[in-house]
Formats: C-alpha cells, sequence, structure tokens
C-alpha cells in the first residue's frame, strides 16, 4: 500500500495517473489535512503503508516570508509527523533545488528542515527538483506565463527545467531502490528564461529580482547511476502548445 500527501496538487495528480500500485489519496482538498488527521483510525481503515510519497507543502517561494506561520505548520510540522508515524515505511519526499541556491527563502529553509528531519528516519529519501513544469502546473509559474504570454517580466536567471511526467517517473523507480538521503533531480535542460521566453515570441521588461536566486542547477550524477533519462526538453513541451 502507498499513501501520497498532496494527492490533489500538481505532481499528485500526475502520479495517481501512473500509478499502477495499490495507493490512497490524502489531501485537504478531499477532506485529510495532515495536521488534523487522526492517523491511527486512517491506518486501521487503509492499512499501513509500505511507501508514503510526500508531496504535500506549501509550495509558491515568491512570497514565502509573508506567510512564515503557514509554510512552518503545512511544510515542517506536518513533514515532520510524517517521519514519527510511518518509522518502518519508505517515505520519499520533495524537496527543493532552493535548500543548495537561496536559504534566504523560508520556503527553501522549510524544505531544508524537512531534511534535517528525516534524518531520524533509516528510510527516507528527498527530492532536491529544480524548475518542474507540465499539466496542472500554477499559472504563476514560468513556463504557464511563457504559454499564456503573461509575464510582466523576465529576468535573465537560467533555471533548470524537469517535466512533471519525467519527475513522477522518477518518484515510482525509487520506490523500489534502497537509495536514502537526498538526490538532485534535474535534467541539464538549462536555458535563460529571457532566451527561452525570447524563442517562443514573448517579450517583457528584462527585470531581475534581488529575492531570486540567479541558478537552480544540480548535478545529475545519481540519476544518471540509475539509468534515469528525460524524455521531455522544456522547448519541445511549449512546441507542443504554440
Amino acid at each position: 500500500m502507498i499513501y501520497i500527501t498532496g494527492s490533489e496538487g500538481f505532481v499528485g495528480k500526475c502520479l495517481q495517473q501512473k500509478l499502477k500500485r495499490p495507493y490512497v489519496c490524502i489531501d485537504r482538498k478531499i477532506g485529510t489535512d495532515l495536521l488534523n488527521i487522526h492517523w491511527d483510525a486512517f491506518i486501521k481503515k487503509n492499512a499501513y503503508p509500505d511507501t508514503v510519497i510526500h508531496l504535500a507543502a506549501e509550495t509558491n517561494p515568491r512570497d514565502s516570508m509573508d506567510r512564515v506561520e503557514e509554510i512552518y505548520f503545512n511544510n515542517v510540522v506536518a513533514t515532520k509527523k510524517i517521519f514519527e508515524t510511518f518509522p518502518r515505511s519508505r517515505i520519499i519526499y520533495t524537496s527543493t533545488s532552493l535548500v543548495k541556491h537561496d536559504l534566504q527563502n523560508f520556503y527553501a529553509m522549510s524544505k531544508y528542515l524537512n531534511e534535517i528531519d528525516a534524518k531520524s528516519h533509516n528510510n527516507a529519501i528527498g527530492l532536491r527538483a529544480t524548475t518542474v513544469y507540465g499539466e496542472n502546473a500554477r499559472d504563476n509559474m514560468v513556463v504557464p506565463r511563457i504559454l499564456n504570454n503573461n509575464l510582466k517580466y523576465i529576468s535573465s536567471y537560467e533555471r533548470d527545467f524537469i517535466w512533471v511526467e519525467d519527475f513522477v517517473d522518477l518518484i515510482i523507480q525509487l520506490i523500489d531502490l534502497d537509495k536514502c538521503g537526498i538526490i538532485n533531480v534535474a535534467t541539464g535542460d538549462v536555458h535563460k528564461i529571457n532566451e527561452l521566453a525570447e524563442s517562443f515570441g514573448n517579450f517583457a521588461e528584462l527585470f531581475n529580482p534581488s529575492d531570486e536566486p540567479k541558478t537552480n542547477i544540480l548535478d545529475t550524477e545519481y540519476l544518471q547511476s540509475i539509468g534515469w533519462k528525460p524524455k521531455m526538453t522544456v522547448k519541445d513541451y511549449i512546441k507542443g502548445y504554440k
């Protein structure tokens, strides 16, 4: 049995479509809030999970300093409870490349605290993902803005892009692997945002915000070692919509 937290979110919806094993959904949108759930009753009803894929989180880094308490409880407290409640389960949880590149951002700090708490669990793996794009992404993310020609500004910062279906394929592959700790989830599909946008006819004021990292590039050594390769590039994805 697999539990998926954040099952109704961007990555969670894609995971539900591709996962071929029995799973149980956990999400506030369907009435199961990680901060209020009665785990003993939930486990009794659904069985103890072999794996917990923990995707639930407050994920928007841009306004994180205005939502410190909300992010702390939903990202740090809720995740710590997952580790404490499921000591015998394989836990795959999402982190972020911002842990390496922008710890002044509280969203990134919350994910770093997740990584620290995960050290108490001997079968957890954290996924430091770069810029994920694809179906059901938030409208304010960079790829949807390019698709909708809705860029208020564009920066010259560089981003490594990963298609949500490639990300989900990796998550499914990791269920049966023994790897623990932290891995980088990146593709090497790196573009400067302004150059990517302009290549599709999207022009806006060039502006480099001081509170955004100049890069989110991570090495892909581990992914190469397990034979994982992305199937989609961000340019091919955008071309499919243009």
